[in-house]
């Protein structure tokens, strides 16, 4: 009952912290509405080869979106954040030009890049000359796909992260949900199509996202911008750390495509992603706490910082709790959704969420480091654990299937968090596990 009451004066408290949680919720859930409309009827009129086909050519332009971004959206809320709490609004705006600047021509190399090499992608790596055209279609949806992070990023340092989590993660499923529902109305979707109908919300969604930074008082006046050379140099770690955590997710669909077909590919993409959804509440706090975590770190309140870290952990643990109740105790319903065939994947969703719990379980640690500046830290433990689970993903998915992927996987993410949790209070002294901390309370009052 303490506990109970405990937790009640700190909901009290952080009123208005909740507020901006439970906005950026209400627009996420918007968001997972969209996404399972456009899921469902994606594998509902491609079946599972067809959505193998588009997931596996929409993971490839990931790629090239997250070499595109470089980083940025997380500089943005470490140092334009640092800034808009300052209310130098000059130097928010200086920093977003330049980001959306370089952004924009890394963006356009991984254009070409990808364009020029799908004959062989399609045809060598995954022996499906069908996935080409698709590659080529979405190559040119690397550029909108990574300012739209970029916009996300500036919206969430300047205190608006409901506004962040629309463009980040609502409104892009929901225009491509409405596309698709038209076209499946006429019979016209193919992988192909599917593809065109992403480039196309991908524009829209990054110049929404522009407009809503630019047309506030805030996006508009002089600009004061950091040193080319310096937001570069902050940002290379920042854009390792961002594509190792992309391989950590996602490299299991071309690596499970490359040995398997792409019906299996297509079962375990349903699974796969309806599992990141949990990671998404991560994504929520992460961006709301991101900039507090740097402020006061700057400010040297490493006590408020310990206790922020530890409130935002069990939010997140509360949070992911429905999801993780509902995949790990109706997984067929769940799968059924989608279509018969892919109900076979029950086994993978469950591996999946477990992985994804402790993921939120362990707290926003990868965020902690980086905000506080020991990003190569976070690189190291990222570029460490890849050298284990990547292989041992090839061999799991090689040897069993789907099912060995997802264990892999879920291997690959409690690895990250532990050895992340153990850095934070190695290098901060920070712990941020609530039970953990409180104990250790309990002990020094002894």
């Amino acid at each position: 009952m303490s506990a109970l009451k405990g937790l009640l004066a700190r909901l009290g408290q952080e009123r208005d912290l909740l507020k901006l949680i439970s906005s950026s919720f209400a627009v996420r859930g918007f968001g997972v509405a969209s996404g399972f409309v456009m899921h469902i009827v994606l594998s509902r009129t491609l079946g599972s080869e067809g959505a193998g086909i588009f997931y596996l050519a929409l993971t490839l332009m990931m790629a090239g979106g997250v070499i595109g971004k470089f980083g940025l959206d997380t500089a943005l809320m470490r140092f334009a954040g640092t800034a808009a709490a300052a209310g130098d609004m000059a130097r928010v705006r200086g920093i977003y030009a330049q980001a959306c600047l370089l952004s924009a021509g890394l963006s356009i190399i991984g254009t070409g890049v990808l364009a020029l090499s799908a004959p062989w992608l399609a045809a060598t790596l995954f022996d499906n000359r069908a996935l080409e055209p698709v590659i080529v279609v979405l190559a040119l949806a690397v550029c909108p796909f990574s300012l739209i992070w970029v916009q996300s990023g500036v919206l969430k340092a300047v205190g608006r992260p409901a506004a962040a989590t629309l463009v980040e993660s609502a409104l892009l499923p929901a225009l491509m949900g409405i596309a698709v529902v038209l076209l499946a109305t006429n019979d016209h979707v193919t992988p192909e199509r599917a593809g065109i109908c992403y480039l196309l919300a991908t524009l829209v969604v990054s110049g929404i996202g522009a407009w809503m930074f630019r047309g506030g008082e805030g996006g508009r006046g002089p600009r004061d911008r950091m040193e080319m050379a310096e937001l570069t140099r902050v940002c290379s770690p920042l854009a390792l750390i961002d594509m190792m955590n992309f391989l950590m997710a996602w490299a299991i669909i071309p690596i499970l495509g490359s040995v398997a077909p792409e019906a299996e590919v297509g079962i375990f993409n349903a699974a796969h992603r309806l599992t990141i959804q949990i990671s998404m509440v991560l994504v929520i706090f992460g961006g709301i706490m991101a900039p507090r975590f740097a402020a006061l770190y700057a400010q040297g309140q490493i006590a408020a910082l310990e206790k922020l870290v530890a409130n935002t952990t069990l939010y997140m643990s509360l949070a992911a709790l429905p999801f993780g109740a509902l995949f790990l105790l109706w997984p067929q319903v769940v799968g059924l959704i989608f279509g018969a065939e892919f109900a076979a994947a029950d086994d993978i969703l469950r591996v999946l969420t477990v992985g994804q719990l402790i993921n939120l379980m362990t707290g926003p640690a990868g965020y902690v480091l980086v905000m506080t500046g020991h990003q190569r830290t976070m690189r190291n433990i990222l570029s460490g654990t890849l050298l284990v689970v990547l292989p041992l993903t090839w061999l799991m998915a090689r040897s069993y299937g789907g099912i060995g992927a997802a264990a892999a996987t879920a291997a690959g993410l409690a690895i990250q968090n532990l050895l992340a949790l153990w850095a934070v209070y190695r290098h901060l002294g920070i712990i941020g596990l609530p039970l953990l901390r409180q104990r250790h309370n309990e002990l020094e009052e002894e």
